[in-house]
């Protein structure tokens, strides 16, 4: 009755507010469509599919993305729509007044299985379809990290995959086109990316998030017809492209085509925090996903207003790597006859507590990072003020333009600062960039840029000292002056000047007035040559933005008047103005916003170093000055990364990253983003303020109280109760005038240098000091040509094993025949090699498919699945390998035993082809099953047609032969053949498990060349251990002395599959680091 009755109010309801909306003529809201039978109100401009999303009805879509104009493409979200001919798409089809939709009925699912069976006719399909798909992922607990991706578990976007999502919706049972595979290459020569194009979809996001969002365009679809793919111009690699590496397109793939090169194998589940990225101003908002402790990867969200699910080339591939970074200071360190000594935190607290005593106030000077949190500069300036008492507190960077903007405005507005909002870029009818360069300093921004080029905002760029902008934003750009600092300066008097007349700005009673104005009438620079830029102000309605960028080393008073014309702009415009600067560091104001009443210029702190004044010196980053630290007695570095400056200090102090802590930033919308902790510390690492607070307790103990917070959050509790007590009123007009430049002094016009991807930093560490693709592409790109005549490749040592063939030979297996006399003499079945590529290489094992002891060459299949066998595929005809041992393992001994049962999967095809040679020369008769996911996976069907009694195919899909695992063809061998005397497998570790478990039910003999972990190869190392249960008790064994082939029926499968796993950490992060932690610690050593 409940729910009757509830109806009944309901109704009730809606009649009274139809009586209320008459009586008091309200008109009913016009915007209503009906959809699935649900009355739902619309906006203006809505389409179908948004007022679907807005009622919880989830309509299939493949080409889809929020934001930007209908594309259509995937014909997946096609509807009814009562009065309407054929099915229109829903993410296309405006809404309209009494619209009836129908999103899901029989007649639209079946043309949607349709639309989806053709889209997958050309993208790799045999897992979707799979008869063991469930078992299959329940068992697969990790990512097959292959080189092509075949199917979901050799796929990095399988956690995420829209095509899946929408097949598994459509409940697809069975697939009407053979699969077209079109074997393009892989594209592995740039950095950050990889791109399978086997895998697109032509869904068009990567095309249309590149051209219409981000407005690079380095990417587009090339040819026509069937042949239509994506690409960039010419085919080029993207190095060669004007492509930022933002990352934006592999973030909308739908497919894994695009993946991100270095962390594609991270698994993006549920296992992620979401904090803000400070390594510049911008403060966008990331996931963070981690695992066992470690960051794993960074995707932008795409909740947060301030980067809408956007990043750049730094916070999306570049944080992993450099947080990761095994240069990181781990421990505390003291200096102790010569040497930097590992030491516990309580003894180098005391070691700086007492050696500190030892200065006067005055000899005693703080520099901190523009990258430490609010929190952290708050404590900061409390430990100087409170504890150490003296007055030589500044900021390391670069700040004449931070003091400046300060200055100005605690003179003039007493510190209420400018309307600052990114948002309010996209609505500006005027945008004016000044020394900008967006693209890459700030290159999220450059969304916001082409948003309101693309609304018909007038954007006017004014650099000074020969700054320039790149094409991309530079063909946004309506008008555009290089001008000298004076000039600059005399524009916006003249425009402020112009606005006083134009807009009848009443500044009666202002005193300094008259002065302004006779400043104005001094002013040479022309008005005919900026009039068109006067006029934009005449219909101006709306909001002005001004960015200002670029500001390295300016000097003071420039800076200040710069600031000072801008205020006088912002007092005529008042609310119409938005001012962004675009500070470099990405808290360089929330710190200074802490000290900037007890500031000294870092250029007094540094002459008084010189001079010998300051004497101790405890910093919070490197200085990079090592003439400067000569002058000091006693040094504390407190900073993340090892740097030249470690041989001055007396101790080192190691901190946390914005990962490993949780704090406030201060972005250039003067915007407080909250960062949270995603990760623990590093070694024995801690946050900056914890390391301020435990050390003020130390130093003087009556003033620990002031210092017990425990958490970053009291810490900002404390500073808001100060900030409320200390609110200023904003000043009159009248009592400051108008600003007035310094007009007797002349400005330094020289050039201070562009910024670029390599002056990226964090607590003065280049970032790409600590990521190999940022290293790469900044020498590439400044060498200026093209990759055939900048890259060379380098010289390898001639060693006896040389490549004489290597090709793959089906997606993901290659054929590579080797020259090694010795082991091809030797060699018999069962038995496999180590290979090393180079010096520094993993030792990978390999088993041997042939040999040929008479030529003195041996023959290997090998699957790319991992870093390693990755870089095996990169070698060609004549080079050679670092080092190859063997034969080792023991022989399978291969007898006259009747009928013989031999399964190869995957690299197993080739690996049981010795085994299938050897056991017809002892006259057995021989059947074999070939097993793959596809037809297109099968090697070696003409060597097995001709040697063996019979082949036996199955594929998952069905494509050849039986349809299903290597289960199904063994049922049916055994329903056919009277008796089977022995089987031998080898293949993927789930394979051989399968098939071990369906012989035991029969009670066949069967054996399984196991292909575990393994380091030395000789019994040492322990990696390959595996256990064989025999009578109830298990007993350990190795697989590289004891086999590699073993009974199947007693090994623990559970324990093998578990063990294969131990390493799934490790095995990602290698793609990041390029090398294993063992061959680090042989580097490190040397």
């Amino acid at each position: 009755m409940a729910h009757v009755i509830v109806y009944v109010l309901q109704v009730l309801s809606i009649k009274r507010l139809m009586l209320i909306r008459r009586l008091n003529k309200i008109p009913v809201n016009e915007n209503e469509l009906t959809i699935d039978g649900k009355t739902m109100e619309f906006e203006d401009g809505d389409t179908i599919l948004q007022v679907a999303k807005r009622a919880g009805i989830y309509i299939p879509t493949l080409c889809y993305i929020e934001g930007l104009s209908p594309y259509g493409a995937c014909r997946l979200c096609i509807v009814k729509v009562e009065g309407m001919k054929d099915y229109p798409p829903s993410c296309s089809t405006p809404a309209a007044k009494n619209m009836k939709i129908i999103t899901k009925d029989e007649e639209l699912q079946y043309l949607r299985r349709e639309v989806l069976k053709l889209i997958l006719s050309e993208h790799p399909n045999p897992c979707l379809i799979c008869d063991n798909n469930d078992i299959c992922e329940d068992i697969r607990i990790t990512k097959s990290k292959a080189g092509r991706s075949f199917g979901c578990f050799t796929c990095p976007n399988q956690e995420s995959c829209k095509l899946k999502k929408v097949f598994d919706y459509l409940e697809i049972d069975e697939l009407s086109y053979e699969l077209e595979y079109k074997n393009y290459p892989l594209k592995r020569n740039d950095p950050f990316l990889e791109i399978d194009y086997n895998l697109c979809i032509l869904c068009g996001k990567c095309v249309r998030i590149c051209n219409e969002l981000r407005g690079i365009g380095a990417i587009n679809f090339i040819n026509r017809g069937h042949n239509t793919r994506i690409s960039t111009a010419l085919d080029m690699d993207h190095l060669d492209t004007n492509c930022q590496f933002c990352g934006a397109c592999i973030d909308v793939c739908p497919t894994g085509a695009l993946s991100s090169k270095n962390t594609k194998w991270a698994e993006t589940t549920d296992n992620y925090i979401n904090s803000t990225c400070t390594f510049c101003s911008v403060g966008c908002s990331f996931n963070y996903y981690y695992q066992d402790e470690k960051l794993i990867e960074s995707i932008p969200n795409s909740k947060n207003e301030v980067n809408n699910g956007q990043g750049c080339i730094i916070g999306r591939f570049c944080t992993v790597p450099f947080i990761n970074s095994e240069d990181r200071i781990k421990d505390p360190l003291i200096k102790k006859n010569g040497n930097l000594i590992p030491c516990e935190w309580d003894e180098v607290y005391d070691f700086i507590s007492n050696n500190l005593r030892k200065y006067k106030p005055e000899e005693i000077g703080i520099l901190l990072s523009s990258d430490l949190s609010y929190e952290s500069s708050y404590i900061f300036s409390k430990l100087e003020k409170e504890i150490l008492h003296t007055n030589n507190i500044s900021i390391i960077n670069d700040d004449a333009f931070i003091t400046a903007y300060y200055n100005v405005l605690k003179n003039r507005l007493s510190m209420t600062l400018p309307f600052s909002s990114f948002n309010h870029i996209s609505n500006s009818e005027i945008i004016m960039i000044i020394n900008s360069n967006i693209q890459s300093t700030h290159p999220v921004l450059m969304i916001n840029l082409k948003k309101a080029h693309d609304n018909g905002a007038k954007i006017v760029s004014l650099n000074f000292n020969g700054s320039s902008l790149p094409f991309e934003t530079e063909r946004l750009v309506d008008y555009k002056w290089n001008l000298t600092k004076y000039e600059l300066i005399s524009l916006f008097l003249k425009i402020v000047n112009y606005l006083m007349k134009k807009k009848g700005v009443n500044l009666t009673g202002v005193g300094n007035l008259n002065q302004f104005k006779s400043l104005n009438q001094t002013i040479k620079t022309p008005d005919d040559k900026f009039q068109a830029l006067f006029e934009l102000f005449d219909e101006l309605s709306d909001m002005i933005t001004i960015i200002l960028g670029n500001y390295h080393k300016l000097d003071r008073i420039f800076a200040e008047d710069l600031i000072g014309t801008f205020l006088n702009l912002n007092l005529i415009l008042k609310d119409k103005m938005n001012f962004i600067p675009l500070w470099r560091k990405g808290n360089i104001e929330g710190v200074y916003d802490n000290i900037f009443d007890i500031y000294k210029y870092r250029s007094q702190i540094i002459k008084d170093i010189e001079e010998g004044k300051i004497r101790a010196l405890y910093t919070t980053e490197r200085i990079n000055n090592t003439e400067l630290l000569k002058n000091l007695d006693f040094l504390i570095i407190q900073d993340i990364f090892i740097s030249d400056d470690f041989q001055f200090a007396n101790v080192i102090l190691p901190s946390c990253t914005f990962i490993e802590d949780s704090g406030t930033i201060m972005n250039s919308e003067r915007r407080p983003q909250k960062f949270n902790k995603v990760i623990p510390h590093i070694g024995n690492s801690k946050p900056d303020w914890l390391i301020g607070c435990e050390l003020a307790k130390k130093i003087d103990k009556n003033n620990r109280d002031k210092f017990n917070f425990t958490k970053v959050e009291e810490i900002s509790k404390e500073i808001e109760e100060i900030k409320q007590k200390n609110i200023r009123d904003i000043k009159d007009l009248n009592e400051f005038g108008l600003y007035i430049p310094s007009s007797k002094v002349k400005y330094d016009n020289n050039r201070k240098g562009d910024f670029t991807l390599e002056s990226f930093k964090y607590r003065s560490e280049k970032i790409s000091n600590q990521v190999k693709d940022l290293r790469e592409l900044i020498q590439y790109r400044n060498l200026g040509g093209t990759r055939k005549k900048s890259i060379r490749k380098e010289p390898q040592k001639k060693t006896e094993f040389e490549v004489i063939y290597i090709k793959e030979v089906v997606p993901n297996i290659y054929q590579m025949i080797i020259k090694a006399p010795l082991i091809a003499k030797k060699a018999k079945p069962g038995n496999f090699i180590i290979i090393m590529r180079d010096e520094y290489s993993e030792r990978i094992p390999m088993t041997l498919s042939d040999w040929d002891s008479k030529n003195g060459i041996i023959k290997i299949y090998f699957e790319e699945r991992g870093y390693s066998t990755k870089e095996l595929t990169r070698l060609e005809k004549g080079d050679y390998l670092y080092s190859i041992v063997g034969p080792l393992g023991n022989e399978i001994e291969i007898k006259k035993f009747g009928t013989m049962l031999i399964g190869g999967g995957c690299y197993g095809i080739g690996a049981i082809y010795p085994i299938a040679k050897q056991a017809k020369i002892m006259n057995n008769k021989v059947i074999v099953i070939l097993e793959a996911r596809n037809e297109q996976l099968l090697y070696l069907e003409n060597e097995f047609d001709n040697l063996v009694d019979e082949v036996i195919y199955c594929t998952s899909d069905g494509s050849r032969g039986l349809k299903g695992k290597i289960k199904t063809a063994i049922e049916q061998v055994i329903e056919k053949q009277n008796e089977i005397d022995v089987c031998f497998f080898i293949g993927c570790k789930y394979m051989m498990m399968e098939a071990a478990q369906t012989t035991k039910k029969h009670k066949i003999p069967t054996y399984a060349s196991l292909n575990t972990i393994m380091i030395d190869g000789t019994g040492m190392c322990g990696g390959c251990r595996l256990s064989i249960i025999k009578d109830g008790k298990k007993i350990s064994k190795f697989a590289c002395v004891d086999g590699p082939t073993f009974n199947a029926h007693h090994i623990d499968w559970g324990e093998l599959l578990e063990r294969s796993t131990l390493f799934k950490i490790p095995e990602i992060l290698v793609f990041q680091n390029h090398c294993c932690k063992a061959i680090e610690k042989i580097k490190s050593d040397e």
